[in-house]
């Protein structure tokens, strides 16, 4: 694999110049070896860097596909335009803003949410404003598994 090698202490900067050309092969993990990181790059272009060939692993980090871009093809273009693609998640719950006019391919929707991003394994629409004393929220199920509960880790910690 075609690589440029890079001092540690410059490696951030370096891995941002890359992945803004477009020169960063995603797919392979960085290399690392007495001080230096070996970026995996898509060709050779013009650098302060040595380029070396060096075996690199393949990524096993999934990509995952923009909402927008996985929908191409499955729902109309108008729906497409004014679709909400930003989402809320807790755990492995993903939640949705549906307009009323976007409802009947809303199932559509939460399948390919679920296909794009493997750590989700739920998706709920929002179904009404925030409420009571606890300021809650309706959620209607969409897809994958009914459930209403996640567990969040964070900093150790385990919350439900």
């Amino acid at each position: 694999m075609l690589t440029i090698k890079v001092p540690v202490k410059e490696a951030e900067a370096a891995k941002k110049s890359l992945m803004e050309q477009g020169y960063f092969a995603k797919d392979f993990k960085v290399g690392k070896e007495k001080g230096y990181l070996y970026f995996p790059v898509t060709g050779k272009f013009e650098s302060s860097y040595s380029f070396v060939e060096k075996e690199l692993k393949k990524s096993t980090k999934q990509q995952v596909l923009p909402l927008r871009e996985a929908l191409v093809g499955k729902v109309p273009e108008k729906v497409l335009a004014t679709l909400k693609t930003a989402y809320d998640t807790v755990g492995d719950i993903a939640i949705l803003e549906i307009d009323d006019s976007e409802k009947k391919y809303e199932q559509i929707i939460g399948n390919t949410l679920l296909s794009t991003n493997p750590k989700l394994s739920t998706v709920l629409a929002k179904d009404a404003h925030h409420e009571g004393v606890f300021r809650t929220q309706k959620m209607r199920f969409i897809a994958g598994m009914d459930k209403r509960v996640a567990l969040h880790k964070e900093n150790g910690i385990v919350l439900e």
